[in-house]
């Protein structure tokens, strides 16, 4: 019966494929070539009188029976396909970049690398020459940061991580900058902390009546992001934001966690560890697409400057290295390890591109890095500082 099915399915799909409104003309010899070729055997049909209702066929030497025909074998017209429902989220199939084709924002940025690197070129020469005389304290330039403090944000899932910031908070310290850093639970949703940064800020006797700086790494960029979005009182008192590292747009990370399978898991694995899932979810591209489409006629850039930085990881060995090479092979985009590039990157920003430095290479003093984090995150306040302010 498999062999019989198959066979007539093979005849009448040779038929449909040319259209045909008639019966099976077994003449024709692109029937036969099709029939041979597929069974690798002798056949011979014998058709009835067009007005039968029956033709029999031979498999080699074996008679497989009479079969019944079905009838006109025209094409059938296919229905047109049903149009998209109204408001349909973007699909995940567009991943990483597709804010900056997307018409809505207008993309451009401007590309400040070269002076990120000269400032940074100068405060490593006046760190060397510091630690080389023994002065305990970097100069700073408080004329230029008077009246503003520094808000660190911290990234997803750091509050887990030994160390983390350290070098910067170090540097600070030692430098005299004044930063405060944000305490949140790095395992809540970008909605939570948005309003926990709101609070923190809001009842800071200490910082009141200063502008602020936001530094939000990984995640705490688009936490802060975020805030200034919802809340008109934050922008009021923001002097800039640098985005370090953050997946303004998505990353393919959260996209991969989150649609495979075996997710959920991951989300009872959270639920043990008292993660909010929607601390991932929101990362993903559908979301943040969703958020920023909500929010589109309200351009951050047009209240305040802020730099993105993009970092991309090649040559230097990390072991952030397999997923650079997975986003790589698997999507074509550069990356960090866990943001690429492109999604790095907040329309009408001022954007600093950093080659051979992993996600963690900003926040952790790892051997081998180019950059020294407390320094470049003091080079990346310079910057934003020398920045236009908009009207």
């Amino acid at each position: 019966p498999h062999k019989e099915h198959g066979l007539l399915h093979r005849i009448f799909h040779h038929s449909e494929s040319h259209n045909s409104d008639l019966p099976l003309d077994f003449e024709d010899d692109g029937v036969w070539n099709s029939i041979n070729h597929w069974s690798g055997e002798p056949i011979t049909v014998h058709p009835e009188d067009e007005d039968s209702e029956a033709i029999s066929v031979e498999f080699g030497s074996r008679g497989l029976g009479t079969f019944i025909k079905t009838g006109k074998l025209a094409k059938q017209p296919q229905p047109p396909p049903p149009p998209p429902p109204p408001n349909e989220k973007i699909s995940p199939a567009r991943l990483s970049g597709w804010l900056l084709h997307e018409p809505s924002f207008h993309f451009a940025v401007t590309d400040q690398t070269h002076r990120a690197r000269d400032i940074y070129n100068d405060l490593l020469k006046k760190e060397k020459e510091t630690k080389k005389n023994k002065i305990k304290v970097a100069p700073v330039d408080e004329a230029l940061l008077q009246g503003c403090v520094v808000v660190l944000v911290p990234g997803l899932f750091t509050n887990r991580y030994p160390g983390y910031m350290h070098p910067v908070l170090t540097y600070f310290r030692r430098t005299g900058l004044y930063s405060i850093k944000a305490e949140l639970d790095t395992g809540a949703s970008v909605l939570s902390n948005a309003q926990a940064l709101r609070k923190l800020i809001m009842d800071d006797g200490t910082i009141a009546g200063k502008k602020l700086i936001w530094v939000g790494h990984s995640k705490g960029g688009v936490d802060v992001t975020t805030a200034l979005y919802l809340y008109p009182e934050l922008r009021e008192r923001t002097r800039g934001v640098i985005c370090l590292q953050s997946p303004f747009a998505g990353t393919p990370i959260a996209d991969i966690v989150t649609t495979n399978p075996s997710y959920r898991f991951v989300k009872r694995a959270f639920s043990r560890l008292a993660i909010d899932p929607l601390s991932l979810e929101d990362l993903t591209h559908d979301a943040r697409a969703q958020f920023l489409l909500e929010h589109k006629d309200l351009p951050l850039t047009d209240h305040f400057p802020i730099v993105s930085v993009a970092t991309t990881l090649f040559k230097t060995k990390s072991p952030m290295t397999p997923l650079v090479n997975y986003m790589l092979q698997h999507f074509s985009v550069t990356s960090d390890g866990m943001v690429a590039a492109n999604d790095a990157l907040v329309p009408k920003s001022y954007a600093v591109y950093l080659d051979e430095m992993d996600h963690g290479s900003t926040v952790f003093a790892f051997p081998g890095c180019p950059y020294a984090p407390g320094v470049l995150i003091h080079a990346l306040l310079l910057l934003l500082l020398e920045l236009p302010v908009p009207h």
